[in-house]
């Protein structure tokens, strides 16, 4: 651990995808070197991985930001906040990777290779019929230097490959490639500088990027730069079993919040994936086994990320939630989705909202219900409503709430009673017109405080239209 990391407690990065939608993998990451920072008493690095020369950089970089802090995630250093280390945006760092890359090519510890395409093929495939694993041979590793010389003069077609030092080699390293045509550093380089030079401790990383961490340790090594340790989790895999879990837009942060998930449950569940015990509860404390990530050969009973287990998870989030909280989310997502409900009615009915709903985008069709009332299109609830009990039920109550002077919940079921004595009806073929016309369905257990929510205009006009309608 470096000097840094020492003084103020371990550093993490987390890496901003330069698509601007963070994707549940990078959701993962992102959450979890949080969570440990956070435990630890550490520093959270924002780094955004945009490309050189983007027209959509400073779009894709908010719109990744406002994933994170949806999340419920902070940072100590990042783009948009500065620090000790900044610029923290990889289209803004060019001049340090270049610098950092002659550097390591004028010591020798790195060179070009002219090897075509087509070469480097024909040499794969030769080690997949001779049953080796693929790998570079070094065929440029050591090319004289006049005959080095003579191709870069040419101006020949080149990448630039890291001389792998024995050690490592023998751990199945071959000579990777640090630098495409025009010698420009890739991914892979970037990353290694980024780590060093921000003084990363931690880096927090898929299983199956093993490999790209070992490449990334001994560049930074080559470098002369610190190395963070990696920790290695399995990576996510999408289980859909239901029609539900195959939507589209599942696989990303900004999709899930569009779905109408809570950021607690979603925080909750990428950290439970791994062993970690959240509570989808805002604030709620991480519990941590001693033994995280799980050893090696257990990473593969890790379990996979089912959206049904995270909206049972998003139920259990809104049951946990306090009232106020509730509403402050659930009035952000409606405006969010440019839904508008009166002010008077709305806090009563997401209190009736909240003891019934999986996902927040439930409310939409409910919304559009108690704003501008139900569709009596269907043809079995136009039946319901033109039977002759349909209608002696629908007369009846209209005739007694336009004598009320206002309809409260408990004035509904008185007048529902004095129906039903007029009447003689019980049952659903008592309540099941009275909630068509309300709220266009014959199942609504509340709708005695629906009808108090609507209040008595609303219901009066509403049972003309049923009346209307039935004709």
């Amino acid at each position: 651990m470096n000097s840094a990391g020492s003084a103020r407690g371990p550093r993490f990065r987390i890496a901003l995808p330069s698509s601007g939608s963070v994707g549940l993998p990078e959701a993962q990451i992102a959450a979890l070197s949080w969570i440990l920072a956070r435990k630890q008493g550490g520093t959270v690095v924002v780094l955004a991985t945009l490309p050189d020369g983007s027209t959509s950089n400073e779009e894709s970089l908010q719109a990744a930001l406002a994933d994170l802090r949806w999340l419920g995630i902070d940072w100590d250093e990042g783009p948009d906040v500065g620090g000790p280390f900044a610029p923290y945006r990889q289209d803004r760092r060019g001049e340090l990777y270049r610098e950092q890359l002659q550097r390591i090519l004028r010591e020798g510890k790195a060179y070009r290779c002219y090897c075509t395409a087509e070469e480097l093929r024909a040499e794969r495939d030769q080690q997949v019929r001779q049953g080796l694993p693929p790998r570079y041979s070094g065929k440029c590793r050591d090319l004289p230097p006049d005959e080095e010389e003579r191709r870069r003069l040419e101006g020949k077609p080149h990448r630039l490959r890291i001389r792998v030092p024995e050690d490592a080699r023998e751990s199945q390293l071959d000579d990777f490639v640090i630098a495409e045509d025009g010698e420009e550093p890739n991914a892979l380089f970037r990353m290694a500088v980024d780590d060093g030079l921000l003084e990363i401790d931690v880096m927090i990383q898929p299983e199956d990027r093993r490999v790209e961490s070992l490449r990334c340790a001994v560049l930074g090594s080559l470098l002369g730069l610190p190395v963070p340790k990696y920790l290695h989790v399995p990576a996510l895999e999408l289980a859909a079993k239901s029609a539900r879990a195959q939507h589209p837009v599942i696989g990303s942060v900004s999709g899930l919040r569009k779905l109408g998930l809570l950021p607690e449950a979603v925080l909750a569940y990428l950290a439970q994936l791994t062993g970690i015990q959240l509570e989808p509860v805002r604030g709620a404390e991480p519990i941590i086994p001693s033994q995280w990530p799980a050893p090696e050969a257990e990473a593969g009973r890790a379990q996979r990320f089912r959206v049904e287990d995270l909206y049972r998870l998003n139920r259990i989030a809104m049951e946990k939630m306090p009232a106020e909280a509730f509403r402050c989310a659930a009035e952000d997502y409606l405006m969010q989705s440019g839904v508008s409900v009166p002010a008077t009615a709305l806090p009563r009915w997401l209190d009736l909202m909240k003891e019934r709903l999986t996902l927040l985008s439930e409310l939409l069709p409910e919304a559009a219900v108690l704003v501008e009332g139900p569709d009596l299109t269907n043809r079995g609830l136009f039946e319901l409503l033109r039977r002759e009990a349909g209608q002696k039920v629908l007369w009846s109550f209209l005739r007694r709430i336009q004598s009320l002077e206002i309809l409260t919940a408990d004035a509904f079921r008185e007048v529902m009673r004095e129906v039903s004595q007029e009447t003689g009806l019980l049952g659903n073929a008592l309540w099941d017109p009275i909630r068509v016309a309300l709220v266009g369905r014959a199942k609504e257990p509340k709708i005695a405080e629906i009808a108090g929510i609507l209040g008595k205009e609303e219901c009066e006009r509403r049972i003309q239209r049923a009346l209307e309608v039935s004709r």
